[in-house]
């Protein structure tokens, strides 16, 4: 597992197309790529996905988080180490990660019913 390496492209709505700039500093890898338009968000980000594949050989996690109506950061992330959701921290607690030893939660207890109401003798009930 490599270091990461996040591409990172600030899109924008003009008109009736969105278009995407490749954010510029020295550490950022997108630097070095051109920029990408398209009529919508989700085919930009298609292009940006392959835009970096063709740049770097693989596509890694990909997130386009629209910011505003008018703007979206695209992020591509190749490398590093990648953590899958659900059994992740069971599998930590059952390895003994899980926190010095310490005995896990009981869980709670279902609530008793409450007690039904007695009726009394004679009186009317709606659902005789």
């Amino acid at each position: 597992m490599g270091k990461p390496v996040c591409y990172h492209f600030v899109c924008t709505l003009g008109g009736s197309a969105w278009s995407a700039e490749p954010l510029k500093g020295d550490d950022e890898p997108a630097a070095s790529l051109e920029g990408a338009e398209a009529p919508s968000l989700d085919e930009l980000a298609k292009s940006l996905s392959a835009l970096v594949k063709a740049a770097k050989g693989e596509t890694g996690r990909i997130m386009c988080n629209q910011i505003t109506p008018s703007k979206a950061l695209f992020t591509a992330t190749i490398g590093g180490v990648v953590i899958a959701g659900g059994a992740a921290p069971v599998a930590a607690a059952a390895a003994g990660g899980g926190g010095g030893g310490a005995k896990a939660a009981e869980p709670a207890k279902a609530a008793e019913p409450e007690p039904e109401e007695e009726e009394e003798a004679g009186a009317f009930d709606l659902f005789d």
